[in-house]
């Protein structure tokens, strides 16, 4: 009970947190039967819920063990249908409590449960897939023995693809993989145990490498991140992709991640060149207070000054939606924003807290409004038309909030053009310079892939990028 009510708390929550959640392929995921569910481990805790969101069945989760240290939380994260696991790393002397641990999680798979595990061990914000620990293998077929090879176990792998997992209205791409089919690799474990755990783990993470974008380490991220501020929507173009397909940008991500990893081995000067001059570009931007969308429509100025006073009418028309939605909405948004910076001290977590914290706090504050409406009306139709206008008020004031920064931006673009012209027309020009090494790179890549010499083998999400 406690966990379907949760559940549909979090799932009104991620509307709202996220600007946009695409779930690629839920219909891979299913219905019935046992399963197991391994995901990357970009977002904390963020992770286990987003996936509980979207699964249309209860799911045990995995948790550190080291949670479970009180006797409150012994008797509380199981109602939340959490199973703890140990980890060396964690309190080397709790490790052999894991044989109790895969008991229950060949239990929960017997009765045709289904549980999730995030294989790499570890929770880092990094667009990369750590090494992955066998424990997930080894419950799957060690359920299979335990019922005599004839539960059916599936093994689904999820990439977990977030813009920020740590930020207000951002996007996530969920992208579910095809089941992997436990007993195929039955003979092998009844063989030798350690190595039909190997080969099912490499075949899981194979198949998350293919869900995710992958990144080599926090330089070649950093390239990544801006080719794709500058060059992604100008890929997308190119491929006559429509810019609301959120698979083929997802896929878009996955090229230009390619290519950067492929000229950082290749011709590692050339990209450090291009990597030195993005930089610059964009530490320009940032000394002005300007962002890359502003330049983007600085060729014509006439075109910034008109969307400069549309933004202004909406501004002004918004303006008291905007004081009605912050009235309501922002002392809670604040107060989890800030409970995200000061309780959890690892970034990984943060976005994992505002989230929790948000949904309580916004559910207490209205709950709070919501009893002094009818205590000073009376009318319950007024206070349930009160109540509401809550959630959409708030989401109006951001997007005023947002439309008045982006105004604030072509205003001062105006302002600099006004007055440095020379210096707008410089960025203008840097800029299409860089798409067109963009485009240069991009298609000697192709012409290399073409010919078979790039050693890359070519992920089958991608084709036609």
């Amino acid at each position: 009970m406690l966990y379907a009510i949760l559940r549909l708390l979090f799932r009104i929550t991620f509307k709202i947190f996220f600007r946009k959640a695409v779930i690629h392929r839920l219909d891979n995921i299913p219905k019935d039967g046992p399963l197991l569910i391994c995901a990357n481990h970009p977002g904390a805790f963020l992770d286990p819920i987003i996936v509980a969101v979207l699964m249309n069945r209860p799911i045990h989760f995995l948790a550190k063990g080291v949670v479970f240290k009180t006797k409150f939380a012994q008797w509380l994260f199981p109602k939340f249908n959490m199973i703890p696991i140990y980890r060396k790393q964690d309190d080397p002397s709790m490790m052999h409590k894991n044989k109790e641990t895969f008991e229950k999680c060949y239990e929960h798979l017997g009765k045709g449960g289904a549980i999730i595990i995030f294989p790499e061990g570890i929770s880092i914000t990094e667009r990369k897939l750590r090494p992955l620990k066998t424990g997930a293998a080894r419950i799957a077929l060690g359920a299979e023995e335990a019922y005599g090879y004839g539960l059916g176990v599936k093994i689904i792998t999820i990439g977990l693809n977030y813009q920020d997992p740590h930020s207000f209205r951002q996007d996530v791409f969920v992208h579910v993989g095809e089941p992997i089919v436990a007993n195929d690799y039955a003979e092998s474990w009844k063989k030798d145990s350690y190595v039909a755990a190997d080969e099912l783990t490499e075949e899981i993470r194979k198949r998350m490498e293919m869900q995710i974008i992958i990144t080599e380490n926090e330089t070649s991220d950093e390239l990544v991140a801006q080719v794709e501020r500058l060059y992604k929507d100008k890929l997308k173009a190119f491929h006559g992709i429509d810019p609301n397909d959120s698979v083929k940008d997802f896929k878009a991500s996955q090229r230009i991640s390619q290519v950067v990893h492929w000229y950082l081995e290749n011709d590692h000067a050339r990209a450090g060149r291009i990597a030195d001059h993005v930089r610059s570009y964009f530490w320009k931007l940032d000394a002005l207070g300007l962002n890359d969308g502003t330049v983007e429509v600085a060729e014509k100025k006439s075109t910034v000054f008109q969307k400069g006073l549309m933004d202004l009418f909406v501004a002004i028309v918004g303006f008291p939606v905007f004081v009605y939605g912050f009235m309501h909405n922002y002392l809670p948004f604040a107060l989890a924003a800030w409970l995200s910076k000061k309780v959890a001290k690892v970034r990984e977590f943060r976005g994992a807290v505002a989230v929790a914290a948000g949904m309580f706090l916004f559910l207490i504050w209205h709950l709070v409004l919501g009893i002094l409406a009818w205590k000073f009306t009376h009318h319950l139709v007024f206070t349930l038309l009160y109540i509401a206008s809550w959630i959409p008020s708030g989401l109006l004031a951001y997007l005023w909030y947002r439309v008045v920064w982006r105004m604030s931006r072509k205003w001062l673009l105006l302002s600099i053009f006004s007055k440095r012209s020379t210096l707008v027309n410089e960025l203008v020009h840097q800029r299409a310079l860089l798409i067109a090494e963009f485009e240069t790179a991009a298609a000697e890549f192709r012409a290399a892939e073409a010919a078979g010499t790039t050693g890359t083998t070519t992920n089958p999400l991608n084709e036609g990028i």
